[in-house]
């Protein structure tokens, strides 16, 4: 899905950054409760993904509130099934206002900063001398009535 944003603005000063943002929710689901602490699975794929999120608030489709701690590494419900081996990576350790269930699923929102490519244009009309103004380009309309060409008619677009 391609789209594009387009924006028209007073220049305050010559800086083209822009922060463009989406809104992504993390899923995930108990694998261990305690009182008022859980161990999240599958809402994260590693360690230093829940490290980015500490402190990040969380929330269970019933409503109950939390907080995401730190990664669960040698905590109950997450030792390695045979000797030699580690720890499963990415369950999180959340606390929460009130005991939650194990079929409650926790979500996460978040908005994560997009990339996109800038076509930057600055016009300094300010700067040139008033005898010599900076014409820009003429809308569709503009060009339309001057050279007397009517608006193209859709007849699917009609109301009937």
């Amino acid at each position: 899905a391609s789209f594009r944003i387009t924006a028209t603005a007073d220049v305050l000063e010559f800086n083209h950054a822009a922060r463009v943002v989406k809104k992504i929710k993390l899923v995930g689901y108990p694998c261990k409760i305690f009182k008022k602490t859980a161990l999240i699975k599958d809402m994260f794929t590693s360690d230093l993904e829940i490290a980015r999120f500490e402190g990040a608030a969380v929330r269970t489709v019933s409503g109950i509130r939390g907080q995401v701690k730190k990664a669960a590494k040698e905590e109950i419900g997450n030792q390695p099934k045979k000797m030699g081996g580690l720890p499963k990576e990415g369950i999180a350790r959340c606390t929460f206002e009130d005991r939650i269930l194990m079929s409650d699923i926790v979500f996460l929102r978040a908005w994560t900063q997009v990339e996109v490519p800038h076509f930057y244009n600055p016009l300094t009309t300010a700067l040139q001398p008033r005898t010599n103004t900076w014409q820009g380009m003429k809308t569709v309309a503009e060009l339309r009535r001057e050279h007397n060409l009517p608006v193209p008619l859709n007849k699917d677009s009609l109301y009937k």
